[in-house]
Order: structure tokens, then C-alpha cells, then sequence
């Protein structure tokens, strides 16, 4: 799906540029904690935002990622 609608979250971001983030105080980790009621609360697990000019990918891993950038 075309994620290019999501005016507040680039809005909030500050551009709609290809970016690669960690985000800070995240309300989807904290959900993700509560949902699992704690199931995952003693791993370090960290939440990666891939913003490009159409899309939102977020993701949480114990990992840190692998990127590879093709031009």
C-alpha cells in the first residue's frame, strides 16, 4: 500500500526523504510490552523506522540490522 497519505508522520519526521531511524521512546514498544504483558520486557530490543517517499516500515528487533542501499 502507498503510505504517501501519512501527512502528519512526515510532517512529524520532517520530510519525506529516504531515512533510516531509531526511535526513542516508542508508544508501539510500549505496546508491544504491554500486549505480551511483559513477555519480552528483559530484551534489548530496539525500534527501526525506514521512512522513503511512499512507505512507513517499522520494526523491532533484539538485532541490529543489515542495510544494504542499491542506487
Amino acid at each position: 500500500m502507498d503510505e504517501s497519505y501519512r501527512a502528519r508522520t512526515f510532517s512529524a519526521h520532517g520530510s519525506f526523504e529516504n531515512s533510516f531511524n531509531i526511535v526513542q521512546s516508542s508508544s508501539w514498544l510500549e505496546w508491544v510490552h504491554a500486549e505480551s504483558q511483559g513477555y519480552y520486557q528483559g530484551n534489548d530490543i530496539i525500534h527501526y523506522s525506514v521512512i522513503t517517499d511512499a512507505d512507513c516500515i517499522d520494526v523491532l528487533s533484539e538485532f541490529e540490522p543489515e542495510v544494504d542501499i542499491f542506487e
